[in-house]
């Protein structure tokens, strides 16, 4: 079922149904394929905005945003995440702002780009030890275990994990456990510690098996063949990599039928979380990562903002210059120059409509970003810098 009602009227009276449309529509999203996904949670977006619900904004901008990084469009899943980030800014909704760091820091790893991601989970690590919320931090120490794995820290990612697991393992969310397991039997076996790495990999093992995760699957068989390969047990460990091998083939084979680039519904159920569940966390501000980086990249981005107005009022003034100086040569034609400058009026504010609607997402990211950097108690030269950029970007907007 597709929604299309974007267009429908915005009253008082119909402001709840619409409401209940956007919640319906995050809801069902994961158990829709992309192309349908993404139109009904566009919709739901403008809807959203229609009605002044920020909300909704930002729920439906953290769907979208988690759908985009599913697709692996990553610049579209930070735009959504980082206007998510804004709204529960100018919420001072402390709940949802906490998860939104950890979802923005996970866009952040499956870029590998490890040190971005490291700064949103310390965030996001100390918003759930404030607030004493073992199980979020738990998925924290999870992600931070895997980019500890990935930079060959393997001490520190075991380390990591082993705070991780007693936590997940009190939760249903068995593709979590068993990722967690298989990174701590990969950190174990990096470190010679076979008998660690192969208790790891068997449970992992025997939850990929049992909940049917089957990419977890043929990463553990792969992982047990290494193990059993490497303790002496040629046999065995060529066993599992024909299992692991056999896996990929049937994921492969179900990957052409559906189309390269058509995500599954199941593909979708899996990788992305329940839009909906949020964790009870408070804000903590973000402490000072790369200040004057973040001020330098702002006002780069506040300059070209400035370069496509002087763009375009460049633009309207040739048009102008051009009708006057057609009056002055073609007087007896007055009706006709008339007519020409309306045009021309005509076409500038359709052009500076056009370019104030495609300025709005920036200037968001402008501001969010700005109001992010005011809070972390900046030097008086550089909140000066950043009072101005607030000023100019909430004046745009």
């Amino acid at each position: 079922m597709n929604y299309s009602f974007a267009q429908e009227s915005m009253t008082p009276q119909n402001e709840d149904v619409f409401r209940e449309k956007i919640d319906t529509i995050i809801k069902e999203a994961v158990s829709k394929n992309f192309y349908d996904a993404q139109q009904d949670l566009q919709e739901a977006l403008i809807l959203a905005n229609g009605i002044k619900d920020d909300r909704r904004v930002a729920n439906t901008s953290m769907a979208l945003s988690k759908l985009y990084l599913i697709r692996g469009d990553f610049s579209k899943a930070e735009v959504n995440m980082l206007r998510a980030i804004t709204v529960f800014n100018k919420l001072d909704d402390r709940v949802s702002l906490g998860i939104a760091y950890r979802e923005y820091a996970g866009i952040f790893l499956k870029q590998s780009r490890y040190d971005r991601a490291q700064d949103y989970l310390d965030l996001a690590y100390n918003i759930f030890l404030e607030e004493d919320l073992p199980i979020n931090k738990s998925y924290v120490q999870k992600d931070r275990g895997y980019i500890m794995l990935e930079n060959e820290l393997y001490d520190r990612s075991v380390s990591y994990l082993d705070e991780a697991l007693p936590e997940l393992q009190n939760t249903t969310d068995y593709k979590a456990i068993a990722e967690a397991l298989l990174m701590r039997s990969k950190a174990h076996f990096a470190n010679f510690s076979i008998d660690r790495a192969l208790e790891d990999a068997q449970q992992s093992m025997n939850l990929s098996e049992r909940y049917k995760l089957q990419k977890l699957r043929a990463d553990n068989a792969l992982m047990l063949s290494l193990i059993y390969d490497k303790d002496g047990n040629k046999d065995l460990g060529y066993e599992y990599l024909t299992l692991s091998n056999n896996i990929n083939k049937e994921l492969l084979v179900e990957a052409e039928k559906l189309g390269a680039n058509q995500p599954t519904d199941k593909e979708l159920k899996e990788k992305d979380e329940v839009i909906t569940n949020l964790s009870e966390v408070n804000l903590q501000q973000e402490r000072d990562i790369r200040l004057n980086t973040l001020i330098t990249l702002l006002s780069i981005a506040f300059i070209t903002i400035l370069s496509l107005l002087t763009l375009s009022l460049y633009k309207n003034n040739k048009i102008r210059e051009k009708a006057n100086i057609l009056l002055l040569e073609q007087r007896d034609e007055l009706k006709e120059a008339k007519e020409s400058a309306e045009k021309a009026t005509k076409a500038k504010a359709q052009f500076l409509s056009t370019i104030t609607h495609e300025l709005r997402t920036p200037l968001y990211a402008v501001t969010g970003l700005t109001n992010l950097l005011l809070a972390e108690n900046p030097s008086k030269s550089q909140k000066q810098h950043l009072n101005s950029l607030k000023f100019s970007g909430e004046y745009l907007l």
